[in-house]
């Protein structure tokens, strides 16, 4: 039987891009989610020179998942499923998101691990470093994580996890701030893009009020599913952990910048002290940005889609998936 690679996670909005990433190479991928992909996306793939096989179920179900990846010679694991939780939610269903960010994805691991599993990679995130991440300079592996939400801490836990159970077939990446093709409320996140928020604002010809200008390094989500493919499919021993990002930052003045000529009456800037922002960023200050050289240096990923040029490749997709672009 050819081999696959499972996404967990699939039909959400990382999965979705890595999964049209690996169709486009001609792999065999088995998408797994709680909802299935939408039409639009199964449209789209079905023009791609993969193979793709749809399967939706709940990531907590270890059993079904393993025999799953057996059935398909999934030899190749991307645990995505997540849920993205605010302080509200977390005080409402704590142990569910504990299991879906966590305990699932060690519980598949193990499941797995030692049955010809050539490479299990784990979607973390920037936010697992916590107040660690606002200093001055480029924040690298090396730096000491303080996950001050549940979401951070379910990441942090798998991470530690994997580093003790994994001999060198476990890959952690952290992932930097998305935005592009494919986001959507399904649900499971409660912070949408600030980008996305963004362009609502434009979209209704509505001045956004900002916090502060929202320097981040901002990454395409097609940029980040390539960088998650290509640990994914890597034959060579990879370290734990990786952050993927753009490598570059940007404020979300420029990103404004970029869309107020198709948006009449658009515009942002920062909110008065009078007056209450209109746009959320989720946190205190803006992170530093994240030290990509690991990542480039052993896989060798560069972003294709930096600064304005990935506001306009969002928006040229968006003029063709229309449902997609923020109401």
């Amino acid at each position: 039987m050819d081999e696959s690679i499972l996404v967990t996670g699939g039909s959400g909005f990382i999965g979705l891009n890595l999964v049209e990433n690996l169709l486009g190479q001609g792999l065999r991928v088995v998408l797994h989610a709680q909802d299935a992909p939408p039409a639009a996306a199964l449209a789209d793939f079905a023009d791609l020179p993969g193979e793709l096989v749809c399967a939706t179920g709940d990531v907590c179900d270890t059993a079904a998942l393993a025999a799953l990846a057996r059935a398909h010679n999934a030899r190749r694991v991307v645990y995505g499923a997540a849920i993205t939780a605010g302080p509200q939610r977390e005080r409402q269903i704590a142990a569910r998101i504990l299991a879906v960010n966590a305990v699932a994805a060690i519980a598949l691991y193990q499941e797995l691990a030692g049955r010809d599993l050539a490479r299990f990679v784990y979607l973390s995130s920037v936010a697992v470093y916590g107040a660690a991440g606002y200093g001055d300079r480029p924040t690298d592996e090396a730096t000491e994580p303080l996950p001050d939400s549940l979401y951070a801490i379910s990441k942090a836990t798998v991470e530690r996890s994997l580093a003790r159970l994994s001999d060198g077939d476990a890959v952690c990446l952290r992932l930097g701030p998305a935005f592009g093709p494919w986001e959507r409320d399904t649900g499971l996140r409660d912070t949408l893009s600030p980008p996305y928020a963004l362009l609502a604002h434009a979209m209704r010809g509505q001045i956004c009020l900002l916090p502060r200008p929202g320097l981040r390094d901002w990454s395409y989500a097609p940029d980040l599913a390539a960088a998650i493919a290509a640990c994914a499919l890597a034959d060579r021993r990879l370290e734990l952990l990786y952050n993927v990002a753009a490598g570059h930052q940007q404020t979300l003045f420029e990103f404004a910048a970029a869309l107020a000529p198709h948006f009449p009456g658009f515009g942002a800037r920062v909110a008065a002290a009078d007056e209450t922002p209109t746009l959320d960023l989720y946190a205190p200050r803006d992170r530093a940005m994240l030290d990509t050289a690991r990542l480039a240096r052993d896989v060798g990923f560069r972003s294709r889609h930096v600064g304005v040029g990935a506001i306009d490749a969002w928006r040229h997709w968006l003029a063709r998936h229309p449902d997609f672009a923020p109401k």
